[in-house]
């Protein structure tokens, strides 16, 4: 071979590049020297030059192509043998009436005709480049809207278990109530019949007239359309006096009930900012669970206390008390003692879950404090001006 080029090597190069390029389309291809200098342009490469093409011979290509300048070192790689192929794509060029046309520019070794050759080969991509944009573009959409969709499921199932959990804590509060209603009713029929009625009376209309007012009180709270809609419940703060709305719940349940619940309380009361109907529905279930755990002939104590921003309730039972691991498990849904569980005490394991629940969305906490043989005291602790907080910024 002659590495000058001549006219007999020019056939050969002639020859070698139509071998390689007569299956592309919308290609322009030059032979380059170890110099990095176009030794032969192919037809068609004009068309990919800016500006006006003139001599092609001769020049390096990084003065054809401006975006191959700074990849010297990696094109003489590739005709050094040291690398395969170099490659830059895609190169986008924008035409003045805004289009935009990709190309790709690579460059590879000719074995076949001597040491340093090289083809350079420039190819239109930009059906291919846009269709890859367009695919690229599709599939981010897909994923946005997989993941819209998957949190749309999210929010769906989220709404569903709200449902369920009211509706589970409506018929766990209403059972009460309609309880105490159906024996009131059963023992004045009873004593119908036997024309007993008389002493009866005051006590026992006394007793259903504190469960239509607890059943008023639970349909008014539970069944609120604006939580349902919003999945959360929904709290409606306003001042209120905490020890005044404990001795109504506490009136309540000695008429339902006929227990007897010790109250030490502030003479003057304790305000705070919160959910009136909610709060009578925590005071109800904790006095309610601690009834259940204490003999019948013991009473309940609740303890009404004001502590730092905290007002604080505790409700104490006479109780077996419980095990550290009982306490942990206190206000699962469903959870009941091995003492409840073997049919010693009613209830269906929702009282303190439904609590903790209403507590949390007042922004409280509760406590739990037990021992075997010791009896238990649940206590909970609500921000005194957080619900207005929480009023006002909803």
């Amino acid at each position: 071979m002659n590495p000058d080029f001549g006219l007999p090597v020019d056939a050969v190069l002639v020859a070698a590049l139509w071998k390689q390029m007569y299956t592309l389309r919308n290609v322009g291809f030059a032979c380059i020297d170890e110099a990095l200098c176009i030794r032969l342009a192919g037809p068609g490469l004009e068309a990919f030059i800016e500006g006006e093409p003139g001599q092609l011979v001769g020049r390096h290509l990084a003065d054809v192509f401006v975006e191959l300048f700074g990849a010297e070192q990696a094109m003489l790689a590739v005709l050094q043998g040291q690398e395969p192929e170099f490659c830059l794509s895609p190169i986008a060029r924008e035409a003045a009436d805004g289009s935009v046309r990709y190309l790709s520019i690579s460059v590879r070794r000719l074995d076949d005709v001597g040491r340093g050759t090289g083809l350079l080969v420039v190819e239109d991509i930009t059906r291919t480049s846009v269709l890859e944009q367009h695919l690229i573009q599709d599939r981010n959409e897909m994923r946005l809207m997989r993941i819209a969709l998957d949190r749309a499921n999210a929010e769906l199932q989220r709404l569903t278990r709200f449902k369920s959990t009211m509706l589970t804590i409506a018929a766990h509060d209403l059972r009460s109530p309609l309880a105490t209603m159906q024996n009131s009713l059963e023992i004045l029929l009873e004593h119908a019949a036997a024309e007993q009625l008389a002493p009866l009376w005051p006590k026992l209309l006394r007793s259903m007239l504190a469960s239509v007012k607890h059943l008023l009180l639970l349909a008014a709270g539970l069944l609120d359309q604006e939580q349902a809609e919003q999945g959360q419940l929904a709290l409606h703060a306003e001042p209120c006096d905490l020890a005044a709305l404990t001795l109504q719940v506490i009136g309540m349940m000695r008429q339902e009930l006929a227990r007897r619940i010790d109250l030490d309380a502030p003479s003057e009361g304790l305000a705070l900012v919160a959910d009136p109907a909610r709060l009578q529905q925590i005071l109800y279930n904790l006095m309610d669970n601690a009834i259940k755990y204490t003999p019948f002939d013991l009473p309940i104590k609740v303890t009404i206390s004001a502590e730092e921003s905290w007002a604080v309730v505790r409700v104490r039972d006479q109780g077996r008390g419980m095990t550290p691991g009982q306490i942990a498990q206190l206000f699962q849904m469903y959870y009941r003692t091995d003492e409840a569980r073997q049919g010693l005490v009613s209830g269906t394991g929702l009282g303190l879950f439904i609590v903790k629940a209403l507590v949390e969305a007042h922004g409280g906490h509760v406590k739990v404090d037990s021992g075997v043989g010791q009896g238990t005291t649940v206590s909970i602790h609500l921000p005194r001006q957080q619900g207005r907080d929480r009023q006002e910024a909803s």
